[in-house]
């Protein structure tokens, strides 16, 4: 194995030990497990599924539409309220931030271009809004 690849190798280690990745499976598996949850959220995609059909329609009933419109706001607000889904995007979060600060590193190295996180907040260009 090249060294590059055992380093790689290295890296998707210490990235699976980091606890932002650790914070984020729990989250995860969390939500997941959450069967209401789930079901709400079934229930939301094929309420979505039914606006788009409805809207797809050449003849559109704009009072149905309004209507499943309503219902997807409403079972939106409910699934976001869940300590699970909260839990979960704020980890999704956290964890996203350091990919994106790995990938930017890398990416520096390889093109010479600084990305505005890419490497914390030391070398940042203010785009992120940090």
């Amino acid at each position: 194995m090249s060294t590059i690849l055992e380093k790689a190798n290295e890296l998707g280690k210490m990235i699976n030990d980091d606890e932002k990745f650790i914070v984020y499976n729990a989250a995860k598996n969390n939500y997941m497990a959450n069967e209401e949850l789930q079901n709400l959220i079934g229930k939301f995609n094929l309420l979505r599924v039914s606006l788009g059909n409805e809207t797809d329609k050449e003849t559109r009933n704009e009072q149905k539409i309004e209507e499943l419109k309503s219902e997807l706001d409403e079972l939106y607000t409910k699934v976001n309220e869940y300590p699970e889904m909260v839990a979960l995007t704020k980890a999704s979060g956290e964890f996203e931030e350091l990919i994106n600060s790995v990938y930017g590193a890398i990416n520096f190295y390889i093109s010479g271009e600084e990305s505005s996180c890419g490497s914390g907040c030391s070398g940042c260009s203010g785009g992120c809004g940090h």
